[in-house]
C-alpha cells in the first residue's frame, strides 16, 4: 500500500514542477527572445511484483514477473529555440537577429553568455550594453555626441558624428552552437555554454548558416499565451488525480489499520 503513496505523491511533484515552468513561461510573455520551456518526463525504478501465490515454477510461457511502476518525475527542462515574432520598434539600437544565432555579451566573472536580446543601450562611455546591463562582446565604441547609427544585415556599424563624417565602428558577429538545446539556461534570455551545447562557432550575420540582422526591430517572446493555459489546466487536472489517489490510499490505509479480527 505504501507503494501507491510514493507514486501519487511522485505524480504531485511532477505536475507541481510542470506547472512552475509553465508559470514560468507565462511570466516572461513580454521579455523580449525569451525561450519558453517545455517539461520532460520520464518513469520512475520499475520493481517486481511480490511472487507471493506464484507458481515455484513458471511455465515456459510465463514472461517473468510483472513489474510495477512508481509514477514519473521530470527529468529535464527542454528550451525552445523556435524564433519569436519580429516587431518593429524604430529604434535605431534595436537589432533582430532573424535567423540562428546569438548575441554574445561579458560577465561579471569574465566568462561569456549568449542572448537574442538585440535591445541595445549605450553607457556614457560609448559601449554597447544589452538591457541587462551585459557588455556586448565587441569592440565597439560609438563617439560622444554621435548623430546617426546604422547597422546592416551583416553586422557592420557605421556611425555619424557631429560634423556630419560617417565612420566604421565595428562590427556585430553572431555565435551558434552544435547543440543549442544543450544551452544552460542562465536568467530570463541568457544561456551558457556547456559540454553538451558545444564549443561557440563565431560567425559573421548573414553568412554561413548565421541569421542576418534587423535594426530597428526586436525579436519577442516565442510563448503562446493560449498553449501556455492549456498546459496549466492539463497539469492542474494531473496534480489533483493524484492528490485524490494519494488521499483513496490514506482513507485505505486508515481502513486496514481499524480492522478487528
Amino acid at each position: 500500500m505504501i507503494n501507491s503513496l510514493r507514486t501519487s505523491a511522485a505524480g504531485i511533484n511532477a505536475q507541481q514542477n510542470r506547472m512552475d515552468i509553465t508559470a514560468n513561461n507565462i511570466a516572461n510573455i513580454n521579455t523580449n527572445s525569451f525561450k519558453r520551456g517545455r517539461a520532460e518526463f520520464s518513469d520512475l525504478l520499475y520493481g517486481k511484483m511480490a511472487d507471493c501465490g506464484r507458481p515455484v515454477k513458471l511455465s515456459s510461457g510465463d514472461a517473468g514477473t510483472p513489474l510495477m511502476g512508481a509514477g514519473s518525475r521530470v527529468a529535464a527542462v527542454d528550451t525552445v529555440f523556435e524564433q519569436g515574432i519580429i516587431n518593429e520598434t524604430d529604434r535605431p539600437l534595436d537589432i533582430a537577429i532573424n535567423g540562428d544565432g546569438f548575441l554574445r555579451v561579458e560577465m561579471p566573472d569574465g566568462g561569456y553568455a549568449y542572448t537574442r536580446d538585440g535591445s541595445i543601450q549605450v553607457t556614457p562611455e560609448g559601449t554597447p550594453v544589452t538591457s541587462g546591463g551585459h557588455k556586448l562582446s565587441t569592440d565597439i565604441t560609438l563617439p560622444e555626441n554621435y548623430q546617426r547609427v546604422a547597422i546592416d544585415t551583416n553586422g557592420t556599424v557605421m556611425v555619424k558624428d557631429a560634423d556630419g563624417n560617417e565612420t566604421e565602428a565595428g562590427k556585430i558577429l553572431l555565435y551558434k552552437f552544435p547543440n543549442e538545446t544543450g544551452l544552460k539556461h542562465l536568467s530570463e534570455n541568457l544561456y551558457g555554454e556547456t559540454a553538451a551545447s558545444g564549443a561557440a562557432e563565431e560567425g559573421t550575420p548573414g553568412e554561413d548558416g548565421m541569421g542576418e540582422l534587423r535594426q530597428g526591430k526586436l525579436e519577442m517572446s516565442n510563448v503562446d499565451l493560449s498553449e501556455e493555459m492549456e498546459t496549466m489546466i492539463e497539469a492542474q487536472r494531473a496534480l489533483q488525480a493524484s492528490a485524490q489517489s494519494l488521499k483513496t490510499s490514506d482513507q485505505m490505509w486508515n481502513f486496514a489499520n481499524n480492522l478487528r479480527k
